[in-house]
């Protein structure tokens, strides 16, 4: 089933249900880890809770802030710190309600960020303004059950604005973790997701915006190239082939399925062979 559901919370959408549906990513740890990796963290499957670093949720905050959803995830604290017990205990409260607990000084350092953030934006001529946000998305690919959550889409549907917070936000640098992270596997499951569900003849555009988590915030939009698209597009196809797979057999096999040998390094005997050469 192809379709849109404006009314998904975070926590259902990666609750996910059976059967297992394939995000970017999870195709991600299939591509860079393996499918026992994947299984083993998917929620519907080996489940393996996976805990959240202070950098992930300040991340989070982040996206929270400038979307408008930070109601719904965050649980802002009183205390200062928790070194007194009714602190811990709100803490832990808000935690088994499945919010994410922030100090007031982690809020006015996510705040500022997101004001540099919007300035940063508008600098460029760009807005969160209108459209979808958070907007969860089901499409069937080739047999496979896939799901993606967007940052943003706008009113059209012609445009996904992807939000990214980065200690380092120059082009060249962000070149290089663009694939290393999966952002290009993103970027094509997603745009694959807005042009199943609404049938255009063709998909919409992507824009990546990266923010540095650091003063002094500065803002790096990008779209993909070409080959960036093609590098994704083959990525996410391989993912969609080897979940099919997985699925249908049953097996997750991890990162190799039988023995096979390992060839020596071509810097490493070139090294070795100029040590014989001086004995």
């Amino acid at each position: 089933m192809n379709c849109f559901d404006p009314t998904m919370s975070q926590a259902k959408y990666h609750a996910d249900s059976y059967p297992p549906s394939l995000s970017s990513s999870i195709a991600k740890v299939l591509l860079t880890a393996s499918p026992a990796h994947a299984y083993d963290i998917h929620p519907a499957l080996g489940a393996r809770p996976r805990t959240g670093s202070a950098t992930q949720d300040r991340g989070n905050l982040l996206h929270a802030l400038l979307l408008g959803t930070e109601q719904s995830m965050f649980a802002p604290q009183e205390a200062d710190n928790y070194r007194k017990k009714e602190a811990r205990d709100a803490r832990d409260e808000a935690i088994a309600s499945g919010k994410i607990p922030v100090l007031p000084h982690e809020l006015e350092e996510a705040k500022a960020m997101a004001d540099a953030f919007r300035k940063g934006m508008d600098a460029f001529g760009l807005s969160l303004s209108g459209g979808h946000k958070e907007l969860a998305c089901f499409w069937e690919q080739s047999g496979v059950q896939c799901r993606a959550m967007l940052d943003y889409l706008d009113d059209d549907k012609r445009l996904i604005i992807d939000l990214k917070s980065t200690c380092d936000a120059n082009p060249d640098s962000l070149q290089r973790a663009i694939p290393r992270w999966g952002y290009d596997i993103q970027a094509h499951a997603y745009r694959t997701a807005v042009h199943a569900i609404t049938g255009d003849s063709r998909p919409p555009e992507w824009l990546w915006i990266f923010c540095e988590t650091s003063p002094p915030y500065v803002v790096t939009p990008l779209v993909p190239s070409e080959s960036m698209n093609q590098l994704g597009r083959m990525r996410w196809e391989r993912a969609v082939g080897i979940w099919q797979r997985c699925l249908e057999s049953g097996k997750w096999p991890g990162y190799v399925e039988q023995v096979e040998p390992k060839q020596a390094n071509e810097w490493a005997m070139a090294r070795e062979t100029e040590h014989n050469y001086e004995l």
